[in-house]
């Protein structure tokens, strides 16, 4: 009987809308050119990673030390805390550098 209750109970969770999907879709943005690696290692690591980004302070903090070529800091911080959210994942980060970060983890 327990068993027929969960095997029911999966089959009605793809059924089930998902709020997370919903909210991911009205802040996503498209990413805008940005040629510094040193962004896109921390947008992926917000990304991949326990939410490093997670605070105001820790964003502007990263951003001061960046020499962004293509944003500004205020869109550059906007980025970094959508990409903690989970807005974006790997798949927006450019395939150059997504490709390195990837090769730099399996290798560590």
């Amino acid at each position: 009987m327990f068993r027929r209750s969960f095997l029911g109970t999966l089959s009605a969770v793809p059924s089930l809308p998902l709020i997370p999907d919903q909210v991911r879709q009205d802040k996503r943005q498209p990413v805008p050119s940005e040629g510094n690696l040193m962004f896109w290692f921390h947008f992926y690591g917000a990304i991949k990673r326990d939410r490093p980004m997670s605070t105001e302070w820790a964003r502007e903090k990263t951003v001061e030390e960046l020499n962004l070529q293509n944003l500004t800091e205020e869109e550059a911080i906007r980025l970094l805390e959508l990409a903690n959210e989970g807005v974006y994942d790997t798949d927006d980060v450019p395939e150059r550098w997504r490709t390195l970060f990837e090769k730099m983890e399996q290798e560590l």
